[in-house]
């Protein structure tokens, strides 16, 4: 299914207003575990282009490493709404960012990079970064097109932000925990396994 997906994307248009949503790949535990009320991610999307200002678009991109996981038939309903665009994985996330008004995000790390660039962000799940005033959290649709509103007129100061990075590189340790693809071999790596325990037991002597 990959090549016809790539057929089905296109480039971006800077020179136009779009929030961005990212897709998470189908089998993220992000949703599967901490928000499976939104496993229908095209589904949302179509709620999402529903609450869209006018003249707005959305821009949505599959994850790089999961293009052509996603039936044919749900990437084509997407790109078939008038005011949603299906991206090219290709295109690299930090240039999407940058030339957007704001992220909309299920609890993606795209929100956390959206505040590197201090662009305003929904987060619509629970995720580790949502407590910084940076981010608009919404839990009913409903509200939506207010946040959106809001979200778009939001403004973080260099000050702020700096603030927000401090404070979870404060409470971040080193070792890697995800053992996916090219951090496999850290599964078995004793300094990995050192790092990653000196890391839980200082953060328990806080509790």
């Amino acid at each position: 299914r990959k090549p016809i997906a790539k057929i089905l994307t296109e480039s971006p248009k800077y020179n136009e207003s779009y929030l961005y949503f990212p897709l998470h790949r189908s089998g993220d535990a992000q949703i599967l575990l901490r928000a499976p009320q939104y496993y229908n991610q095209f589904q949302l999307i179509d709620t999402i282009s529903k609450h869209l200002p006018i003249k707005y678009k959305l821009y949505v991109k599959q994850h790089p490493s999961g293009e052509g996981e996603f039936k044919i038939l749900d990437l084509q309903k997407i790109k078939n709404l008038k005011n949603v665009r299906l991206i090219d994985t290709k295109i690299n996330t930090h240039d999407i960012i940058k030339n957007s008004k704001g992220v909309i995000t299920i609890n993606s790390n795209t929100g956390w990079e959206s505040l590197i660039h201090k662009k305003p962000t929904i987060v619509l799940g629970n995720v580790y970064y949502d407590i910084f005033d940076h981010f608009e959290k919404v839990r009913d649709f409903y509200k939506l097109p207010n946040a959106i509103k809001r979200a778009i007129k939001r403004k973080t100061t260099t000050e702020q932000q700096y603030k927000y990075i401090n404070a979870v590189m404060e409470v971040t340790h080193q070792g890697q925990t995800l053992f996916l693809e090219k951090y496999r071999n850290l599964l078995t790596n004793k300094k990995n396994t050192e790092l990653v325990i000196d890391g839980l037991e200082k953060e328990f002597k806080h509790l």
